[in-house]
């Protein structure tokens, strides 16, 4: 069996393609865990210093409440300066 260089060009372009694709998603997968390995960490560490967290449901992120904090803190509206005399 006769193999040209073209037909080793092509099986080592699919061979890198296919390592490379690999190894891109093998180093995303780490950098995921890495990230969920962190905040879970940070969340037992916020739970110990009397922290609690929940999720702010609008828009689907954490939200840490600190110590005696029992809901959000909702902005209050500004009201318009009073007139001057």
């Amino acid at each position: 069996m006769k193999f040209s260089i073209r037909d080793l060009f092509l099986v080592t372009m699919i061979v890198a393609l296919a390592l490379g694709w690999w190894m891109e998603h093998r180093a995303q997968v780490r950098s995921r865990e890495n990230a969920e390995r962190g905040a879970r960490i940070l969340g037992l560490r916020l739970v110990q210093d009397g922290y609690r967290i929940g999720w702010d449901g609008a828009q689907s992120i954490p939200v840490v409440l600190g110590p005696g904090e029992f809901e959000l803190p909702h902005p209050q509206p500004t009201a318009p300066n009073p007139p001057k005399r």
